[in-house]
């Protein structure tokens, strides 16, 4: 039997009743999960004006822009330290916790050296789209302060994905997404603007951290001995080492990506004419369902990638991957060719001008996100791809959208976002074959 052949017998293999029952009910949560937010995100779209909708995208920019610098690949690290240890074995869930604590401390250090750039950076870009003093404390704070929530529930999260506790917590996520629809519904019919869109988005992180936390908290504390004379589990190893090394490994790609991912936007935001932040928000909308494909990667993929050791077992789940990330390519771009309007029609009379850039934002979203699993399913496994790679092939293609490219409009920030979305794609699977072969060799 061929390799290939041998691949796609696996893949079939990990397709078991078991696990595309468990898919399912993933995918059904956290399908409600992005439905609900695509709904909160409509409404916004079409009750905001276009100046205040700017304001919103670029404080969401910060957002992300902190939340990863903050994180900086900790929580995959803690996803791939912690998967090495075996729950069943005794004191697993406090070695875990142990993890998540030396973890949460280096967070807090990267965290408060985040702020110190991403606040006036902040603020900057809300000053340039005619913000008020107020808007552009109000929305940086609550940029800052949504990005610390989305961190510390990272931690906990991956903790959860690996306990096995994934439906528990896509129901919270859903839970969540249902009071923030409602609590955006409820402003939409009275009034709403950018900095009340951003506190709603805050209140439901914060709904959601704290729900997370109190589950980990239950969760450890039941692993306590169960007879008073037990004997006292040794504390927990360090892992402050290991921590740093994966920082180091993944803290350049980190900062590469998230910087390149938001470079477009800011591009647009300095450059670029009235209102297009504004469209370039909008269409980001449109891309609500590649948040499902990464929520679902992150629930079952990761933990999967994290526990095998089997080159063929890998490599069988990354076809899956690669088969279904294709299809949902070429649909989606076939659905934008045939009904832009229709889809237009979604975000209200502002934005039916854009139908010339939606096929780029939807290649280039898809490609992106591609990208972007191939990306964690290494991490999970402690494979990180070369920082030179990363910068050199992320330099090399920006500079050619610069060049080709008129990167002040809506459709130039999109074709670049394309082409540095298929440079990626391309490095990550020569380099996740690379590893493959290697540990099929060993």
């Amino acid at each position: 039997m061929t390799v290939a052949a041998e691949r796609w017998a696996l893949a079939r293999a990990l397709m078991s009743r078991r696990r595309l029952a468990l898919l399912a009910q993933v995918a059904g949560l956290q399908s409600g999960v992005q439905a609900l937010g695509l709904l909160a995100g409509l409404l916004l779209v079409r009750t905001l004006e276009p100046a205040q909708y700017a304001l919103l995208t670029l404080a969401l920019s910060a957002t992300a822009v902190a939340t990863v610098l903050g994180d900086l690949g900790l929580s995959s690290a803690v996803t791939a330290l912690a998967g090495r240890d075996d729950l069943r074995a005794a004191g697993a869930r406090r070695r875990w916790d142990a993890l998540r604590v030396e973890a949460s401390a280096l967070q807090r250090r990267l965290f408060s050296v985040v702020v110190l750039v991403v606040a006036p950076a902040c603020a900057w870009m809300l000053w340039q789209q005619q913000g008020s003093a107020v808007q552009v404390l109000g929305l940086s704070a609550l940029a800052l302060a949504l990005a610390l929530l989305q961190m510390r529930a990272a931690l906990d999260a991956a903790l959860a994905r690996l306990a096995g506790h994934v439906a528990w917590q896509q129901r919270l996520e859903l839970q969540a997404s249902a009071g923030r629809l409602l609590a955006v519904a409820l402003a939409c019919t009275w009034f709403v603007d950018a900095t009340l869109a951003l506190a709603l988005a805050l209140a439901a992180a914060a709904f959601t951290a704290q729900r997370l936390a109190r589950w980990r908290r239950d969760w450890v504390a039941a692993e306590a001995p169960a007879a008073a004379g037990e004997a006292t589990l040794p504390s927990p190893p360090s892992q402050k080492a290991a921590l740093r090394r994966h920082l180091l490994l993944q803290g350049p790609n980190t900062l590469y990506y998230v910087l390149s991912s938001q470079f477009a936007l800011w591009l647009v935001a300095a450059l670029g004419e009235s209102g297009a932040v504004a469209d370039l928000g909008a269409l980001g909308r449109l891309a609500a369902i590649l948040a499902l494909l990464s929520a679902v990667l992150a629930a079952l993929a990761q933990p999967h990638f994290a526990r095998q050791h089997r080159a063929a077992e890998l490599g069988a789940a990354l076809t899956l991957v690669h088969t279904g990330f294709a299809a949902l390519t070429a649909a989606l771009t076939a659905l934008a060719l045939a009904w832009p309007a229709a889809l237009l029609s979604l975000l209200g009379p502002h934005y039916q001008g854009l139908q010339a850039p939606l096929p780029w934002l939807v290649v280039g979203s898809t490609l992106a996100a591609w990208s972007g699993a191939l990306y964690s399913l290494g991490c999970a496994r402690g494979w990180v791809l070369p920082p030179a790679w990363v910068v050199g092939g992320g330099l090399v293609s920006t500079a050619l959208s610069v060049a080709c490219f008129d990167v002040s409009s809506v459709a130039g920030a999109l074709q670049m976002t394309t082409l540095v979305a298929a440079t990626n794609l391309a490095m990550n699977h020569v380099f996740m074959r690379q590893r493959l072969r290697a540990l099929a060799a060993a």
